[in-house]
């Protein structure tokens, strides 16, 4: 169960967390699956990472603990959260080095990526 949730979900807590105040997100589509639902429970709360490929696209749910941050990095594509561009998405803020890199501080955030 432990590669399920750090692979495909891609929840890992960084290496230099505090108490797990911080948290990267990676999930891995793909592997001959639609979907994913993966959770951990940390010390400041549960963290969800929760995929699947839908017609429009592929849809992620992710949820952060409150008081943590996650760097989140998703696969390739036009990117929006809950219906707005990313770069407009409330908490979320694109980290130069890619457009579907971000940081995100706690709550619940949904996804969309378009091919």
């Amino acid at each position: 169960s432990a590669w399920f949730f750090r692979h495909l979900g891609g929840i890992q807590i960084a290496e230099d967390a505090v108490g797990a105040d911080r948290i990267l997100i990676r999930p891995q589509t793909g592997h001959g699956l639609t979907w994913v639902k993966s959770s951990h429970r940390s010390v400041r709360g549960p963290i969800e990472s929760n995929w699947k490929i839908t017609d429009n696209g592929t849809e992620f749910e992710i949820v952060i603990p409150p008081g943590t941050t996650a760097e989140i990095e998703l696969p390739a594509g036009t990117l929006t959260e809950s219906g707005k561009p990313v770069a407009e998405a409330e908490g979320v803020t694109v980290l130069p080095s890619s457009a579907n890199r971000m940081k995100a501080g706690g709550g619940r955030y949904r996804f969309l990526i378009q091919p």
